[in-house]
Parts: C-alpha cells; structure tokens; sequence
C-alpha cells in the first residue's frame, strides 16, 4: 500500500520537475539573451536546475538503487556548482541588475508563492 502512495508521489514530483524544465527553458530561449526575471524567475533563480532535481528525486522513488541513490547527491553538487558558475558570468553580464536580482530571489526554493514585483 505504501509503495503504491509512493510511486504516485513519485509520478508528481517528476511531473512538477518536468514542467519547470519546460517552462524554464521556454522563457530563456524567448527572453534572447536579456536578463530573464519574469514568470519562474521571478520565484527562484534556477527553476530548470530544481526541475531536474525533482525528477531525478522522482526516479529515485520509482527505482530506488544503491547506484541512483549515489548518484543523486553528486547530481545535486554539480548543478549547485553549475549554477554558481552561470551566476559570476551573469553579473559579469548584467551587473548591478544581477545582483539586486540575486539578493532578492531565491536560487533554488521559492521563499513563498507570491512573486517579487521589482524591475530588474
């Protein structure tokens, strides 16, 4: 019974994770090239990176092995680390634009669900 719970949670999560990928891909590609704080970036800096998360958590649930289970912390490392990257080079980018939006959202868990109004 609680596998069958599980896998259905499972099933969510990667469906949640999946989406923000999308989405978080559809509003880069039609923001060519500028600074992109709308939408889901204007919850979290780095929706696409936290849907991939969620997704390889939900293939964690439905198929559960020591390898996924190793994997998955190293997963989550190596895109935080990605993300500090792509973070340096979007100031060196945007600036000062940047960093208010830096101080202001949060990179990977939405502080709460209403989005920050400001103009970047």
């Amino acid at each position: 019974m609680i596998h069958h719970w599980l896998f259905n949670i499972s099933k969510i999560v990667m469906g949640i994770g999946i989406l923000l990928v999308i989405y978080g891909w559809k509003q880069i590609y039609q923001g060519k090239g500028k600074l992109v704080t709308t939408g889901l970036y204007s919850y979290i800096r780095h929706p696409q990176y936290l849907g991939f998360f969620m997704i390889t958590l939900g293939m964690n649930i439905q198929w559960l092995t020591l390898i996924m289970l190793a994997l998955w912390p190293v997963i989550v490392v190596l895109y935080y680390r990605l993300s500090k990257t792509e973070e340096k080079e979007a100031i060196e980018r945007y600036g000062d634009r940047y960093i208010k939006y830096k101080n202001d959202v949060p990179g990977f868990v939405p502080r709460y669900l209403r989005p920050k109004q400001t103009t970047y």
